[in-house]
Parts: structure tokens; sequence; C-alpha cells
């Protein structure tokens, strides 16, 4: 496993509007990078390490913080297809890809 960040960027839409300081505060978090709190003050542009941080580690921080995520269906599935995503991510991160015109190193 390779120590370099695997930095992603995403907008998270919360139920309601939030405080400033929730976006002060959570950029302060281990795996956390650029925490933007957009002007709707409704949705929150976030960057952080995939092998740090996962996506629903995140909105859990935000519930803590009095900033929920949005509840409906909408901003659920996606964040639901963006968790998914990471973990591919942060599997494929990993893998050593092999050509096809080359053997296998264990042969």
């Amino acid at each position: 496993m390779s120590d370099t960040p695997l930095i992603r960027t995403r907008i998270l839409t919360l139920a309601q509007p939030a405080d400033p300081a929730v976006a002060t505060r959570l950029a302060e978090s281990d795996g956390i990078g650029a925490v933007r709190l957009l002007p709707d003050r409704r949705h929150l542009e976030v960057s952080y390490d995939l092998r740090r941080v996962k996506l629903p580690d995140l909105t859990a921080r935000l519930r803590a913080e009095g900033a929920p995520p949005s509840r409906n269906i909408v901003a659920r599935l996606g964040r639901a297809l963006a968790a998914f995503k990471d973990e591919n991510r942060r599997d494929q991160a990993d893998v050593v890809h092999q050509c096809c015109s080359l053997p296998p190193e264990h042969k």
C-alpha cells in the first residue's frame, strides 16, 4: 500500500444552511484538506484523502458538527454512488497492473 494521498473533492448537500464555523472545524480534521461552504450555505465542497477518510466517516463528522447531510433521495443516492466510487479508487490504487505481453513476476 502506497502512502501517496488519493485526493477526492466532492460537493455535499446539507439538510439545512450551515454555520461557517462548521467548515473551519471540519478542515481541522485528520485527512481532510480544503473545506469551503458555498454561498447558499447548503452545499459544502470538501477535499479529502481517500486513504485516510471514507465518505460515511465524513458524513458522520458533519452530523456531529450539527450540519447533517441532506436526506432527500437524490442526495442519498449520490452519496452512495460516491462512496462506491471512492472504495473502487482505493482498491485500484494498490493494484500492480501487468501488461499482457510480459510474464508475471512470480513465474
